[in-house]
């Protein structure tokens, strides 16, 4: 499912039913998203995949807004090229260990004729093998989270690394730049239930990592069918309410700090969160 907010759809959404049968690796996921208040009435800036093999939120860059440019455009078309490429090399017969996921934001980016750029963040399970895939391009990030057994807390195995020029100055995509070859790539290992969360800065400005887990564990405590969504919606809502606090220090406020900047307080800002969570073959057969 390819989407963006718009006045008439709802903030949160959940996607749970495989468009696969068999023994394959799938996620379970859902998103949330909370389009910043001056931006509601065109449904904000983030754009979004959420499928059962690919997760991804791009976040279209504010500073187009005063070239009379609407960056959530460009988001949109990016996130329906991404996903569009994807498919059709899968419809080719293509494995998923053997796609090139920089490529393949690579080749998105070419394809995208609107103005703007936007910053991106990207899961793909391996249908086959316990490997997750995951991409990273500017101040979006993602967070791989675990719980050891029914009675621990969730951990926190993997964090990605903010990609910068300068403070609040994120890598970035499209209209003039280059091909997005400084994308951060990796590949996980990873267990049955663990759960992958994509943020885009709106969240990740104003939570702290233990917050995120905090809402995980929350969420994770509902009936299964729901705790994507409970955690999806307690990250966005959460962080909603800090950024339009002017005493909270914030992630954004001490980042500043370090920059010789002053910003307190919260940050406020479109706000996208999706969590996914992983369902291994041997373990869903």
């Amino acid at each position: 499912m390819i989407q963006h907010q718009t006045p008439d759809l709802p903030r949160d959404q959940i996607s749970t039913h495989p468009t696969e049968k068999g023994p394959i690796n799938r996620f379970q996921a859902a998103v949330t998203n909370i389009p910043d208040h001056k931006k509601r009435d065109r449904g904000g800036e983030d754009a979004w995949i959420l499928t059962e093999e690919l997760l991804a939120v791009a976040d279209g860059v504010g500073g187009w807004n005063r070239k009379g440019v609407n960056p959530g455009i460009f988001a949109r078309e990016l996130c329906a090229n991404v996903w569009g490429d994807y498919k059709q090399m899968r419809q080719e017969g293509k494995k998923c260990s053997d796609i090139n996921i920089r490529q393949l934001l690579i080749n998105a980016v070419a394809r995208t004729k609107a103005t703007g750029t936007s910053t991106f963040v990207m899961a793909m399970m391996e249908r086959e093998e316990a490997v997750l895939k995951t991409l990273n391009l500017g101040d979006s990030g993602f967070l791989i989270v675990r719980q050891k057994d029914s009675t621990s807390d969730f951990e926190l195995v993997f964090r990605s690394k903010e990609q910068q020029y300068r403070f609040n100055y994120p890598y970035q995509c499209g209209t003039n730049y280059g091909p997005p070859t400084h994308a951060d790539v990796h590949a996980h290992m990873v267990q049955d239930k663990d759960i992958v969360i994509l943020a885009t800065d709106g969240v990740l400005d104003n939570l702290f990592d233990n917050d995120i887990l905090s809402c995980v564990q929350k969420g994770f405590g509902q009936e299964e069918v729901l705790a994507q969504l409970a955690a999806s919606a307690c990250i966005g809502q959460t962080a909603e309410g800090l950024s339009f606090r002017k005493d909270y220090d914030s992630p954004f406020a001490q980042n500043a700090r370090t920059a010789g900047r002053n910003h307190p307080g919260g940050k406020k800002d479109d706000i996208t969160v999706v969590v996914g969570q992983v369902n291994l073959a041997t373990k869903i057969q």
